[in-house]
């Protein structure tokens, strides 16, 4: 995922709004599957927003956030875990971590302007990541052709 790996999976026109070029990708593409712990992730053109932290595959993927200044990381990350559940389902968790002290108005504001934009997104972006998953999944296990699963 990120700008230079087609997008979040996400509302693009939305994302586009606040400045940022998503058009995201409509299948899962391999080339764009290999992560590993140092790698940049760009929300914005020539931005390094995120640092990749952890990776296991077929397990988690964590990012920690880039302080925009200096470039070191801040206490925020965004993780994604992949739990079993059978010999054929999964679940995917998603968390993410922002380490910033309860202050009133700043938790209104935060949570007005912050969280409820993000959730939105975020469940936008897990629906979109599934899909991508089981049309691949229908793919390479029943032979189902692409446009059969769109």
């Amino acid at each position: 995922m990120g700008e230079d790996r087609r997008g979040l999976y996400s509302y693009d026109w939305l994302e586009n709004l606040a400045g940022m070029e998503f058009h995201s990708a409509d299948r899962i593409v391999p080339e764009w599957q290999t992560v590993q712990v140092g790698g940049i992730v760009r929300f914005a053109p020539r931005q390094d927003t995120m640092v990749v932290a952890r990776v296991e595959p077929d397990h988690c993927l964590v990012w920690r956030l880039l302080n925009s200044s200096t470039h070191q990381p801040a206490d925020a990350t965004w993780a994604f875990v992949v739990r079993p559940i059978d010999a054929t389902h999964t679940r995917l968790v998603q968390r993410f971590r922002f380490g910033i002290g309860p202050r009133f108005l700043g938790t209104v504001f935060y949570t007005a302007l912050i969280e409820i934009p993000h959730f939105v997104m975020e469940r936008k972006m897990l629906l979109g990541i599934r899909a991508r998953a089981e049309r691949a999944f229908a793919r390479s296990a029943y032979g189902i052709s692409r446009s059969a699963v769109r």
